[in-house]
């Protein structure tokens, strides 16, 4: 294994130092899984894309979302139907799954 840097915000290094090692080995695995499969990255913006419209986001949302993000976080369960790191490896390879139909 090497190691690479990622450029992300502030919060988001307070947010990676806070988790657990198990979620950490999550976010790396799901890393490394776009990182080795960019072809798939299109395929997986659309399906998220997919799921956040039919739970209700709309881009007046998203756009609210994008422009307040600082002041008010919001629940990624409400329109992503994930809330956490768990079962990861059941997401990623549903997903799979339907790139490959």
């Amino acid at each position: 294994m090497s190691i690479i840097t990622l450029e992300v915000d502030s919060q988001s290094v307070k947010n990676y130092q806070n988790i657990s090692l198990d979620d950490r080995e999550k976010i790396q695995r799901f890393v490394q899984f776009l990182l080795n499969e960019p072809k798939m990255l299109p395929n997986l913006m659309d399906i998220i894309s997919v799921r956040a419209q039919q739970r209700g986001l709309t881009p007046e949302i998203l756009e609210e979302l994008l422009i307040n993000n600082e002041k008010k976080p919001f629940n990624p369960k409400q329109f992503f139907g994930v809330s956490s790191l768990k079962n990861i490896e059941e997401q990623l390879e549903e997903m799979r799954n339907e790139w490959e139909r």
